[in-house]
C-alpha cells in the first residue's frame, strides 16, 4: 500500500508546474511575494498570492532577484568572455524575428538565417573553450522567447 501511495505521489508531483517561490525585489526597492513560473531572457511570469499572473520585464527586478530567478529555473549566467558574442547573436536573432514578423522573410529564409546565427554561436562557444555542459542551457537562454525553438 505504501508503494502504491508513493507512486501516486510521485506521478502527481511530476504533473505540477515548476514554481520557485521567493520574495522578489524590484529596482525601486519594493519587495513582493510571488511564485516564479516561467522566465525568458527578457521577462518573468509570476503567480501572485491571490492567484493572478503577472508578466514582468526582468529589468524591473533588481540584480539579485534577476540572478535568483535565472538560477531557480536553470538559466545559466553568461561567462564574461562570451558576453559580447552572446549579445550580438541575440541582437541578430531579434532582428531576424522582426523581419519574419513583418513578412519580409518567408519561413525557409527565416529558418536559414536563424540556423546560420546559431552555427556562428556554436563555433564561437567552442572557440572560447567553455564548459560543454553549459552549452545547451546557454543556447536555450539565447533562444528564450523566440519562435525558432
Amino acid at each position: 500500500m505504501r508503494f502504491f501511495g508513493l507512486i501516486v505521489l510521485l506521478l502527481w508531483g511530476a504533473r505540477q508546474p515548476v514554481l520557485a517561490q521567493n520574495c522578489w525585489t524590484n529596482t525601486a526597492g519594493h519587495a513582493f511575494n510571488a511564485e516564479l513560473s516561467e522566465i525568458t531572457d527578457t521577462h518573468a511570469v509570476f503567480v501572485m498570492q491571490d492567484g493572478t499572473t503577472n508578466r514582468l520585464a526582468l529589468t524591473a527586478l533588481n540584480n539579485a532577484s534577476q540572478k535568483t530567478a535565472r538560477k531557480a529555473l536553470g538559466m545559466p549566467e553568461i561567462p564574461v568572455c562570451f558576453l559580447p558574442t552572446f549579445n550580438l547573436c541575440r541582437k541578430d536573432l531579434l532582428r531576424i524575428e522582426d523581419l519574419y514578423a513583418d513578412e519580409r522573410l518567408d519561413v525557409p529564409q527565416w529558418r536559414d538565417a536563424c540556423a546560420k546565427i546559431l552555427a556562428g554561436f556554436r563555433s564561437q562557444y567552442y572557440k572560447h573553450k567553455l564548459f560543454s555542459g553549459d552549452y545547451p542551457n546557454l543556447e536555450k537562454r539565447l533562444l528564450s522567447g523566440m519562435h525558432f525553438q
